[in-house]
Protein backbone atom coordinates (compact mmCIF):
# COMPACT_ATOMS: atom_id res chain seq x y z
CA UNK A 1 0.00 0.00 0.00
CA UNK A 2 1.53 3.34 -1.03
CA UNK A 3 1.52 6.50 1.11
CA UNK A 4 -1.46 8.03 -0.77
CA UNK A 5 -3.57 4.90 -0.23
CA UNK A 6 -2.69 4.85 3.46
CA UNK A 7 -3.66 8.52 3.83
CA UNK A 8 -7.01 8.04 2.06
CA UNK A 9 -7.76 4.95 4.16
CA UNK A 10 -6.84 6.75 7.41
CA UNK A 11 -8.90 9.79 6.44
CA UNK A 12 -11.95 7.70 5.54
CA UNK A 13 -11.75 5.76 8.81
CA UNK A 14 -11.59 8.98 10.84
CA UNK A 15 -14.58 10.66 9.16
CA UNK A 16 -18.15 10.20 10.40
CA UNK A 17 -20.18 7.94 8.12
CA UNK A 18 -22.69 10.72 7.28
CA UNK A 19 -19.86 13.06 6.26
CA UNK A 20 -18.52 10.45 3.82
CA UNK A 21 -21.95 9.75 2.43
CA UNK A 22 -23.81 12.94 1.67
CA UNK A 23 -26.67 10.98 0.05
CA UNK A 24 -29.32 8.89 1.78
CA UNK A 25 -31.96 6.81 -0.02
CA UNK A 26 -34.88 5.30 1.85
CA UNK A 27 -38.19 3.56 1.18
CA UNK A 28 -41.59 5.15 1.76
CA UNK A 29 -44.24 2.81 3.20
CA UNK A 30 -48.00 3.04 3.60
CA UNK A 31 -49.91 2.26 6.81
CA UNK A 32 -49.82 -1.48 6.06
CA UNK A 33 -46.04 -1.45 5.59
CA UNK A 34 -46.15 -1.79 1.79
CA UNK A 35 -43.32 0.03 -0.02
CA UNK A 36 -44.78 2.78 -2.23
CA UNK A 37 -41.58 4.40 -3.47
CA UNK A 38 -38.38 6.10 -2.44
CA UNK A 39 -37.04 9.32 -1.00
CA UNK A 40 -33.49 10.48 -1.58
CA UNK A 41 -31.77 13.13 0.53
CA UNK A 42 -28.63 14.89 -0.69
CA UNK A 43 -26.59 17.29 1.43
CA UNK A 44 -25.99 20.45 -0.59
CA UNK A 45 -24.39 23.81 0.07
CA UNK A 46 -27.71 25.59 0.84
CA UNK A 47 -29.51 22.71 2.61
CA UNK A 48 -30.73 19.18 2.11
CA UNK A 49 -32.40 18.36 -1.20
CA UNK A 50 -35.10 15.71 -0.85
CA UNK A 51 -36.50 13.95 -3.92
CA UNK A 52 -39.55 11.70 -3.67
CA UNK A 53 -40.72 9.21 -6.29
CA UNK A 54 -43.89 7.44 -5.18
CA UNK A 55 -46.72 5.48 -6.78
CA UNK A 56 -49.88 3.67 -5.70
CA UNK A 57 -50.99 6.55 -3.47
CA UNK A 58 -54.44 8.01 -2.91
CA UNK A 59 -54.73 11.09 -5.16
CA UNK A 60 -55.23 14.53 -3.63
CA UNK A 61 -53.59 17.42 -1.84
CA UNK A 62 -51.73 16.43 1.33
CA UNK A 63 -49.48 17.96 3.97
CA UNK A 64 -45.89 16.77 4.07
CA UNK A 65 -43.39 17.26 6.91
CA UNK A 66 -40.09 16.15 8.33
CA UNK A 67 -40.71 14.59 11.76
CA UNK A 68 -38.32 14.51 14.72
CA UNK A 69 -37.82 10.74 15.08
CA UNK A 70 -36.48 8.22 12.59
CA UNK A 71 -39.18 5.62 13.10
CA UNK A 72 -42.06 4.49 10.88
CA UNK A 73 -43.96 2.05 13.07
CA UNK A 74 -47.41 1.48 11.58
CA UNK A 75 -50.18 1.70 11.28
CA UNK A 76 -50.35 5.35 12.46
CA UNK A 77 -46.65 6.32 12.41
CA UNK A 78 -46.96 8.05 15.79
CA UNK A 79 -43.42 6.81 16.44
CA UNK A 80 -42.18 9.56 14.08
CA UNK A 81 -42.87 12.12 16.88
CA UNK A 82 -43.63 15.80 16.27
CA UNK A 83 -42.35 17.97 13.42
CA UNK A 84 -38.63 18.60 13.12
CA UNK A 85 -38.33 22.01 14.80
CA UNK A 86 -34.86 22.71 16.27
CA UNK A 87 -35.40 26.48 15.90
CA UNK A 88 -38.53 26.37 18.12
CA UNK A 89 -40.72 28.24 15.60
CA UNK A 90 -44.46 27.89 15.05
CA UNK A 91 -45.88 25.70 12.32
CA UNK A 92 -46.46 26.93 8.81
CA UNK A 93 -45.04 29.22 6.17
CA UNK A 94 -48.09 31.50 6.57
CA UNK A 95 -47.48 31.92 10.31
CA UNK A 96 -45.76 35.14 11.42
CA UNK A 97 -43.73 33.06 13.89
CA UNK A 98 -42.97 30.17 11.55
CA UNK A 99 -42.13 27.93 9.91
CA UNK A 100 -40.66 24.78 11.44
CA UNK A 101 -37.57 23.64 9.55
CA UNK A 102 -39.54 20.45 8.81
CA UNK A 103 -42.49 22.20 7.13
CA UNK A 104 -42.65 21.11 3.50
CA UNK A 105 -46.14 22.50 2.85
CA UNK A 106 -48.50 20.60 0.58
CA UNK A 107 -47.99 18.11 -2.22
CA UNK A 108 -50.48 17.17 -4.92
CA UNK A 109 -50.65 13.44 -5.57
CA UNK A 110 -51.66 13.01 -9.22
CA UNK A 111 -54.84 11.27 -10.36
CA UNK A 112 -52.73 8.23 -11.31
CA UNK A 113 -51.46 7.97 -7.70
CA UNK A 114 -47.93 9.21 -8.37
CA UNK A 115 -45.85 11.87 -6.67
CA UNK A 116 -42.51 13.01 -8.06
CA UNK A 117 -41.18 16.12 -6.38
CA UNK A 118 -37.98 17.77 -5.17
CA UNK A 119 -37.71 19.95 -2.04
CA UNK A 120 -34.79 21.83 -0.56
CA UNK A 121 -34.79 22.25 3.20
CA UNK A 122 -32.73 25.42 3.47
CA UNK A 123 -30.63 25.73 6.59
CA UNK A 124 -30.44 21.97 7.24
CA UNK A 125 -27.72 19.39 6.79
CA UNK A 126 -27.18 15.62 6.98
CA UNK A 127 -23.91 16.19 8.82
CA UNK A 128 -24.39 14.90 12.39
CA UNK A 129 -23.48 17.09 15.32
CA UNK A 130 -24.05 20.36 13.49
CA UNK A 131 -26.85 22.86 14.11
CA UNK A 132 -30.09 21.98 12.29
CA UNK A 133 -28.83 18.53 11.31
CA UNK A 134 -31.42 16.01 10.18
CA UNK A 135 -29.05 13.33 11.54
CA UNK A 136 -30.07 13.80 15.18
CA UNK A 137 -29.80 11.32 18.05
CA UNK A 138 -33.47 10.40 17.45
CA UNK A 139 -33.18 10.42 13.65
CA UNK A 140 -35.80 11.98 11.37
CA UNK A 141 -38.58 10.81 9.07
CA UNK A 142 -40.72 12.16 6.24
CA UNK A 143 -44.49 11.96 6.68
CA UNK A 144 -47.31 12.53 4.20
CA UNK A 145 -50.61 13.28 5.92
CA UNK A 146 -54.20 12.48 4.91
CA UNK A 147 -55.29 16.12 4.55
CA UNK A 148 -53.88 19.38 3.21
CA UNK A 149 -51.78 21.50 5.55
CA UNK A 150 -53.32 24.94 6.23
CA UNK A 151 -49.71 26.17 6.67
CA UNK A 152 -50.49 28.28 9.76
CA UNK A 153 -52.13 26.28 12.59
CA UNK A 154 -49.70 25.12 15.26
CA UNK A 155 -48.51 22.41 15.68
CA UNK A 156 -49.39 20.54 12.45
CA UNK A 157 -51.64 22.61 10.18
CA UNK A 158 -54.69 20.35 10.68
CA UNK A 159 -53.13 17.92 8.20
CA UNK A 160 -54.69 14.85 9.77
CA UNK A 161 -53.55 11.25 10.00
CA UNK A 162 -50.08 10.13 9.00
CA UNK A 163 -50.57 7.82 6.02
CA UNK A 164 -47.13 7.44 4.36
CA UNK A 165 -43.73 7.41 6.06
CA UNK A 166 -40.02 7.12 5.27
CA UNK A 167 -37.12 7.06 7.74
CA UNK A 168 -34.81 9.81 6.55
CA UNK A 169 -32.05 9.33 9.13
CA UNK A 170 -31.93 6.50 11.61
CA UNK A 171 -31.67 6.93 15.37
CA UNK A 172 -28.15 6.63 16.70
CA UNK A 173 -27.74 3.54 18.83
CA UNK A 174 -24.71 2.36 20.73
CA UNK A 175 -24.05 -1.41 20.62
CA UNK A 176 -24.24 -3.12 24.02
CA UNK A 177 -20.97 -2.96 25.91
CA UNK A 178 -19.68 0.15 24.10
CA UNK A 179 -19.10 3.22 26.26
CA UNK A 180 -19.17 6.63 24.61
Amino acid sequence: MNITSKFVLALSLSMPVAAMSATKETNFVDMSGKVVGTATAVDQKNGVKISVNLSGLEPGKRGMHIHAAGKCEGPKFESAADHFNPTKRHHGKKSLRGPHLGDLGNVEIAADGTLKKDFTLKGTTLNPGTPNSLATEAGTSIIIHANPDDEKSDPSGHSGDRIYCAVLTEPKTVPAGIVQ
